[in-house]
C-alpha cells in the first residue's frame, strides 16, 4: 500500500475547490483516490453538484445556495480526516462480448492490414 497522501485544497472558482492529493501519477496511490471521493461524496451530500476526480486531484463543485465557501472547506477538509483506502478490493473482471465482421465494420480490413494483424481470428 503506498504511503498516506496529505491533501492539499485549493480554490478554483466560487463554487468548486481542487483537492490536491499527490503530485506525481502512480496506480498503486488509485485505492486513496477511490477513498477520497466515496468520503467526499458522502460528506457533501445533496451540496455536491460533480465531483470529478482525476490521477492526483478530485474535483468538487458545490452547490453555493447549500454552502459557504468556509462550509465546503470545512466539510471536504473533515471527509479527507483519517482518510484510508477500503481494505479488500471490490473491483469485478466483466466480459463484454464483441462482434468484428466487415458486415458491420467495413473498417475492419483496412485496420488490420495498417496494425499487420489477421481481422480472422
Amino acid at each position: 500500500m503506498s504511503q498516506a497522501p496529505t491533501p492539499r485544497l485549493e480554490t478554483v472558482a466560487m463554487d468548486a475547490l481542487m483537492v490536491r492529493l499527490f503530485s506525481r501519477i502512480d496506480e498503486a496511490k488509485m485505492p486513496w483516490t477511490l477513498a477520497a471521493d466515496s468520503a467526499l461524496r458522502e460528506r457533501f451530500g445533496a451540496a455536491l453538484i460533480d465531483l470529478v476526480p482525476s490521477y492526483t486531484t478530485l474535483l468538487i463543485h458545490y452547490d453555493v445556495t447549500r454552502l459557504t465557501h468556509a462550509e465546503a472547506r470545512e466539510l471536504a477538509l473533515s471527509a479527507l480526516d483519517g482518510l484510508a483506502p477500503a481494505a479488500a478490493s471490490t473491483a469485478r473482471e466483466h466480459v463484454i462480448p464483441v462482434w468484428y465482421d466487415p458486415s458491420v465494420g467495413p473498417e475492419l480490413e483496412t485496420i488490420a492490414a495498417r496494425l499487420d494483424i489477421s481481422p480472422r481470428r
